[in-house]
């Protein structure tokens, strides 16, 4: 938070942790779909692929 990222910028950036990684991504695409604006896929460099669970 103190560097000024939004969730997309942090669902963007690698988590090493398996455990820390499901937890924060599922937190984070949360709060990506209750807030305003453009819905982006965090799946990276990866065509979208027409599944509302992946989407």
């Amino acid at each position: 938070m103190s560097q000024g990222l939004r969730v997309q910028d942090l669902l963007a950036m690698p988590i090493y942790h398996p455990v820390l990684e499901e937890g924060l991504r599922t937190a984070l695409r949360d709060a990506s779909r209750k807030l305003p604006g453009p819905r982006v896929s965090d799946l990276a460099h990866c065509a979208p692929m027409g599944s509302a669970a992946l989407e």
